[in-house]
């Protein structure tokens, strides 16, 4: 195999590679369903992974208005309902 098509071989992976990481953080970005306007959302946050000390809350209302109290974490649960 010459070195032209080893090296257009490796671009075309590259590329491929490529396409798909942006295409799978596009996909991790978008909002989940229940997350989605039209919800009422309640998010807890707490301290660590063993999620028994809430460190603060976050509501968001139907109307888009968004609350929040005391510290936010990685560490949260979030419940949502369909407004309306």
């Amino acid at each position: 195999m010459s070195l032209v098509r080893v090296a257009s071989s490796r671009r075309v992976w590259m590329m491929v590679g490529l396409v798909f990481l942006l295409a799978a953080t596009l996909f991790v970005s978008l909002p989940q369903p229940s997350q989605a306007a039209g919800s009422y959302c309640e998010t807890t946050f707490y301290s660590d992974a063993t999620h028994t000390t809430i460190v603060g809350e976050r509501i968001k209302t139907c109307s888009g208005s968004v609350f929040t109290s005391g510290t936010t974490s990685a560490y949260k649960v979030t419940a949502c309902e369909p407004c309306g």
